[in-house]
C-alpha cells in the first residue's frame, strides 16, 4: 500500500516517476506477493482470507485510480474515440489529425486531440471496447478517471471470477500484480475487458 500509495502522490505532483523507482517498488510488491503465495501453498490447510485479498486489492486499485496515467498516453486515443463515436456514431474511418484544424472541436477535446500519438492512424479498438470507450463519455466526457473507474470494476470482477476458479492463494498472483494494478488501475488499459469476458464465457460453460 505504501508503493502505490507514493506512486500515486508521485504521479499527482511531478508527473512520471523514475523507471528505477518504478522498478524498485513493483519488485518490492512482487516479492510481497510471492512470499505469501509460497506459505499459503505450503500450507494448503490454512485459506488464505478473501476479505483481505478483495480488500488490498481494492486499496491498491484506488491508488491507481487517484494517481492516473503514467509513462504513456494511449488514453486520449480512447478518449478521443469516445467523443468520436457520440458526435459521428462511430470512432472508424477518418483518424485523428483530420480534426487537427476544426473548429468545431471543443477546446477540452482539442487539447485531448493534440495528445494522441500517430494521429496520422484511424483507431485500432474493437468495438466492445469501443462501448466500453462511450460508457465513460456518458458519465463524465473526456475525464481519464472516469475511464480508470471503469476498467478497475471489469478487473474486480475479473477477480471475483478467478476466485470461482482457483483458491484464493493462486487468485492472489493476479489480484496483487504490480503490473496489473499499473496498467488497469492507474493507466486505465482496456486489456482487462477482454480477460473478464473470456473468464466469464469460461465460467458459463
Amino acid at each position: 500500500m505504501l508503493a502505490y500509495g507514493l506512486l500515486s502522490w508521485i504521479t499527482r505532483s511531478s508527473g512520471d516517476p523514475s523507471l528505477h523507482l518504478f522498478l524498485g517498488l513493483s519488485i518490492c510488491v512482487a516479492v510481497t506477493t510471492f512470499v505469501l503465495y509460497a506459505y499459503y501453498r505450503r500450507h494448503p490447510d490454512e485459506k488464505f482470507p478473501v476479505t483481505r485479498l478483495i480488500g488490498w486489492a481494492v486499496a491498491f486499485r484506488i491508488c491507481g485510480l487517484i494517481g492516473g496515467p503514467f509513462y504513456e498516453d494511449d488514453f486520449y486515443r480512447y478518449l478521443w474515440d469516445a467523443f468520436r463515436f457520440i458526435q459521428d456514431g462511430t470512432p472508424y474511418g477518418l483518424p485523428p489529425e483530420a480534426f487537427f484544424n476544426d473548429v468545431n472541436v471543443p477546446d477540452q477535446f482539442q487539447r485531448i486531440l493534440n495528445g494522441i500519438n500517430y494521429p496520422e492512424l484511424p483507431t485500432i479498438y474493437g468495438p466492445v471496447t469501443q462501448l466500453v470507450f462511450l460508457g465513460g463519455y456518458g458519465l463524465s466526457p473526456g475525464s481519464v478517471t472516469t475511464l480508470q473507474a471503469l476498467m478497475l470494476l471489469f478487473d474486480l470482477m475479473t477477480i471475483g471470477l478467478l476466485l470461482r476458479l482457483a483458491p484464493a492463494r493462486v487468485v492472489l498472483l493476479y489480484a496483487w500484480s504490480p503490473l496489473v494494478v499499473k496498467e488497469i488501475a492507474f493507466t486505465a488499459h482496456p486489456d482487462g475487458v477482454a480477460v473478464f469476458l473470456v473468464l466469464a464465457a469460461v465460467v458459463l460453460v
